[in-house]
C-alpha cells in the first residue's frame, strides 16, 4: 500500500506548533487585556478548587473516604495559581513603576482639585466623557489614568 500526501498535510508537518504563551509588548494594544484575562482565569480556578477542597473538609462527610491525592492536587494548583497572580501584580507594578504621581498640593480636605488631575502615564491634562481620566483608589497609589 502506498500512501500519498496532500499539500496540506504537508504544510502541516512542514510548521512546527509555538508551544507556550506569547510574549505580549507591554505597550501593544493587547495587553491589559490579557492580563486581566489571566487573572480572571487564575482567580476562577482558585475558587474552583476551593469549593473542591471545602466539599471534603466538612464533618458531616465522615461517611466517604476522603480523596487526600485530589486534595493535595487541588492544593498545589490553588498555590500555582497564586503565583501566577503575584506575577501579574509584579508586571503591573514594574510598568507603573516610573509614572508621576498626582502631585501633594492638589490634595485638598474635601477631595482633589479636578483642574490638577492629570494622567500619569502620559502626562495630559486632556479628558474626553469617552477618554475620561481615572483617579486609581489603590491604597498610596495616587495616580490617574486614561480610560
Amino acid at each position: 500500500t502506498t500512501t500519498t500526501t496532500t499539500p496540506e498535510k504537508e504544510s502541516a508537518v512542514q510548521t512546527p506548533r509555538k508551544r507556550g504563551r506569547q510574549k505580549l509588548d507591554p505597550n501593544g494594544p493587547r495587553f491589559w487585556d490579557s492580563l486581566k484575562s489571566r487573572l480572571k482565569y487564575c482567580l476562577a480556578t482558585i475558587r474552583r478548587e476551593q469549593t473542591y477542597i471545602d466539599a471534603y473538609s466538612r464533618d458531616y462527610n465522615t461517611d466517604l473516604c476522603k480523596p487526600t491525592r485530589e486534595i493535595q492536587r487541588a492544593q498545589s494548583v490553588i498555590y500555582k495559581n497564586k503565583q501566577k497572580i503575584r506575577e501579574i501584580v509584579k508586571i503591573t507594578e514594574t510598568h507603573f513603576e516610573n509614572t508621576k504621581p498626582i502631585p501633594e498640593a492638589a490634595w485638598q480636605d474635601d477631595g482633589i482639585d479636578a483642574e490638577v488631575i492629570c494622567c500619569s502615564l502620559c502626562g495630559s491634562e486632556e479628558s474626553t466623557p469617552e477618554n475620561d481620566i481615572l483617579l486609581c483608589d489603590r491604597k498610596g497609589c495616587d495616580r490617574g489614568f486614561h480610560q
